[in-house]
């Protein structure tokens, strides 16, 4: 199966959690905000403040890691994003 973004164990997680941790936010967004991140948009800005583009990168970049298996489905589709989340469904 082909992915968009790079794959969540080519990232140097042990970073990324860490860094999910102090802002209260689900490991799978937290890997999809740096799949996203760049130059210009680092990922504390895009946690801070997403673009609506961001948003739904970050949500496109969780479905991928969830249907590729990287991470496990929470059970009511909902991923902690700070004070916000994410929903991603499971398929039916």
């Amino acid at each position: 199966m082909n992915r968009n973004f790079p794959c969540a164990y080519d990232m140097e997680l042990e970073d990324v959690r860490e860094w999910a941790q102090s802002r209260e936010t689900a490991l799978p967004v937290a890997v999809a905000i740096w799949a996203i991140a760049d130059g210009e948009r680092t990922p504390q800005r895009i946690w801070e403040k997403p673009t609506p583009s961001e948003w739904d990168q970050v949500t496109m970049a969780l479905d991928e890691y969830l249907r590729h298996g990287d991470f496990s489905r929470s059970p009511d589709g909902l991923y902690k994003w700070g004070l916000d989340h994410v929903r991603n469904l499971a398929p039916c």
